[in-house]
């Protein structure tokens, strides 16, 4: 008899400490520029106290994102680029391949690591963030 219990007790403590475990971080939401969904870029997080580790993720052309991501205030930084013209890969030769010139769409506010104003604390669990980002039209140097 005393065996079953020994055996019951087990089983409790591992079913218990089965149901203890933290649910993985997951990161995702919608990012748009001037009210419309971004329609290509990368959104990157990184902890600000170097308390976890950098995840990010593409920007679908619908404007969404999906990432895994440390449960800790991480540090955002959205990029996202368009095309502005070609050139050839190789200078002075005539039959060069060409290459993709292309331009940061967004204001260094949210694509550059030492400028970006966006912050955000990640839990355990599902985390909907959604970023609602606005450019530099009519404006001198990112300032009214």
């Amino acid at each position: 008899m005393r065996h079953w219990s020994i055996v019951i007790s087990a089983l409790l403590v591992l079913s218990t400490a089965g149901g203890c475990t933290a649910k993985k971080p997951v990161v995702f939401g919608l990012v748009t520029l001037d009210g419309k969904p971004l329609d290509n870029g990368n959104i990157t997080f990184t902890p600000e106290a170097g308390d976890g580790q950098t995840s990010g993720a593409v920007i679908g052309p619908d404007g969404r994102y999906r990432t895994d991501a440390s449960p800790t205030k991480l540090k955002v930084v959205i990029s996202s680029s368009k095309l502005v013209g070609k050139r050839k890969m190789y200078d002075g030769v005539p039959d060069s391949p060409t290459v993709d010139i292309l331009e940061e769409v967004l204001p260094a506010r949210y694509s550059d690591m030492k400028k970006t104003e966006l912050t955000d604390t990640i839990v355990p669990g599902e985390n909907e963030k959604n970023f609602e980002l606005t450019s530099d039209k009519g404006t001198r140097g990112g300032r009214p």
